[in-house]
């Protein structure tokens, strides 16, 4: 027994020698392949002062493996012209050059960052007020110049050039003068991007054959009191060119009243027009134009004097120069809008300065008085102007007086492309309330939310059952939810609404002022005659893209004014609220 436990002693001992006597080694540890070379990469190199740009870094080794996990440390060549972030983040700071550097494990890579403190232009396009000249007339070129993406560009230095100093003269503000017959090519050149030619053709004028109203030929005022717009109108030949020097006489043919500058000559412009036409006693009125170099050639102007309390009235003081069909956008948009309210409101006292409103007034008015001026702003594509009342009535918190105030530059450009009628009717109907009374009247929900909409009850009927609301699948009635201060929640939804004027992008061609509109003029208090909306509905709007194809909508942007209204008593002071 013992002996086999020796046996077993001896064969266990054997064993544990052979198994783990000694411990083998460890394998050597594994060296990770060095940093070889750094790239850099930026998702955009060149930058406008204030932008940034992600840069990228890819570490490889010796066989050009691409590396990960590598501790990478981010710096600039000069700070004062582009900074990195520890994450590669790049922001630019000054007109310049520098380089970003990535580093790692003692390899570096760069890109150069080049900064510009302005994007640069792209395209430059020109568009003349008027094609046609005669000999003597002026037209404004206007050029519109652009980024690669497209943005407009504003503050850029522009020179101006005529293919035909024979025909056309140009100067430093792109006014054109035709000085001789034939055609000539107006270019505009930007950072040594040229336009392509507009085409200017100038004539000597024929004969005269025709006269034409360029002022409203129908307005509506109070009696005794003098219209917005005098009458005026162009002489032209046959091509439609501008004739100077023809005698032309104006006569009250209803009504009575009194007209002043009853004859004269047209001027430069082919025109010819009164200084002033003062209205009679109530009822209708007419002033008739001719002209002995055409016998057969007559333009009438008609005029409707009423008194205040017959209708609402809407009276304009304009306090810049305008051109005439400026002017008469501003009277057919009042006309339009005394179609569609109705009700006359009580008379009011109004008492402001000009820090107020744009001018001083202390007059008692009947029912709105809008104070419309036209001055330079920043030039074409920003800042088209600002409108909104700017005294209200105690009780109702109607307004009594508002303020129009648009860019010299944006008009030119609007009268010239169609849209500043639209444009004009559009901001007039934010001095009377539209989107301007919204909140006050507590008639906005959820305003600064992604979906604030309209609560009141007759624009909310009428978007069902005159606009097609039922379409609509969200709470009526849509209001805008982007575009920033003095666009969003003061406009109708432009993703709904499309192509409706009072969206916060005007379009090309005809706009419709719908229904719904109509009726958010009645919720805010006034009478209104819903027949006179024009027919829209949501199903063609939400299925249309924009309706302009030359150039994109107009951008409303910050179209509303930003002081809040007084309201006052029937004193016209101010009173606590």
């Amino acid at each position: 027994m013992s002996s086999r436990l020796a046996t077993v002693a001896i064969l266990l001992a054997a064993l544990g020698t052979a198994c783990g006597g000694s411990t083998p080694s460890p394998p050597p540890p594994v060296v990770p392949p060095a940093v070889a070379t750094v790239s850099v990469t930026m998702a955009s190199a060149n930058l406008v002062v204030g932008q940034t740009s992600a840069a990228t870094a890819v570490l490889r080794d010796a066989s050009s493996n691409a590396l990960t996990g590598r501790t990478i440390t981010w710096s600039s060549s000069a700070l004062g012209v582009a900074t990195v972030s520890t994450s590669g983040m790049v922001t630019a700071v000054a007109a310049g050059a520098a380089n970003i550097m990535a580093t790692s494990e003692g390899q570096s890579g760069f890109a150069t960052a080049t900064v510009t403190t302005s994007v640069p232009v792209a395209t430059v396009t020109v568009s003349l007020g008027s094609t046609r000249r005669s000999i003597g007339q002026t037209t404004e070129a206007t050029a519109t110049i652009r980024d690669a993406s497209g943005t407009r560009l504003t503050g850029r230095v522009v020179s101006w050039n005529t293919s035909n100093a024979l025909v056309a003269a140009v100067n430093a503000s792109g006014i054109v003068t035709a000085v001789g017959p034939g055609t000539s090519s107006i270019t505009a050149t930007s950072e040594n991007v040229q336009s392509a030619g507009a085409i200017l053709t100038a004539a000597v004028p024929g004969a005269p054959v025709s006269m034409v109203a360029t002022t409203a030929i129908a307005q509506t005022g109070a009696p005794g009191l003098a219209v917005i717009q005098a009458p005026g109108l162009v002489v032209e030949d046959a091509a439609g060119y501008a004739v100077s020097g023809v005698s032309v006489s104006f006569a009250v043919t209803a009504g009575g009243g009194a007209i002043g500058g009853v004859s004269g000559t047209t001027d430069v412009d082919g025109v010819a027009r009164l200084t002033s036409w003062l209205l009679g006693a109530p009822g209708s009125q007419a002033v008739r134009a001719t002209t002995p170099s055409i016998p057969s050639a007559t333009v009438d102007f008609a005029a409707l004097a009423r008194a205040p309390e017959d209708g609402f009235d809407i009276s304009m003081r304009l306090l810049t120069p305008m051109s005439d069909f400026q002017a008469r956008a501003f009277v057919h948009a009042k006309e339009r809008i005394q179609e569609i309210i109705t009700g006359d409101l009580p008379l009011q006292t109004v008492i402001a300065s000009a820090a107020q409103c744009g001018a001083s007034v202390n007059q008692v008015v009947d029912d709105v008085l809008i104070l419309a001026e036209v001055v330079p702003i920043d030039g074409v594509g920003q800042i088209l102007g600002r409108a909104g009342p700017c005294i209200l009535r105690d009780g109702s918190l109607l307004p009594a007086l508002g303020h129009m105030m648009f860019d010299t530059a944006d008009l030119d450009r609007m009268e010239s492309n169609g849209t500043l009628e639209n444009v004009i009717l559009h901001e007039m109907l934010h001095v009377v309330g539209y989107g301007t009374l919204w909140d006050l009247s507590g008639q906005l929900a959820d305003p600064g939310t992604l979906n604030p909409f309209f609560l009141g009850p007759k624009a909310r009927a009428n978007f069902a059952t005159y606009n097609g609301g039922a379409l609509y699948s969200g709470i009526p009635v849509p209001v805008e939810e982007t575009g920033g201060a003095g666009t969003r929640d003061s406009h109708w939804r432009e993703s709904v609404f499309n192509h409706e004027l009072m969206t916060g992008w005007i379009d090309l061609g005809a706009i419709p002022l719908s229904a719904t509109t109509v009726g958010s003029l009645q919720d805010l208090g006034y009478t209104v005659d819903v027949s006179k909306a024009d027919p829209f509905d949501l199903s063609t709007a939400i299925r249309a893209s924009a309706l302009s194809i030359a150039e994109p909508p107009i951008f409303l942007e910050g179209d509303v004014r930003t002081e809040p209204p007084i309201v006052v008593g029937l004193d016209g002071r101010p009173v606590a609220r």
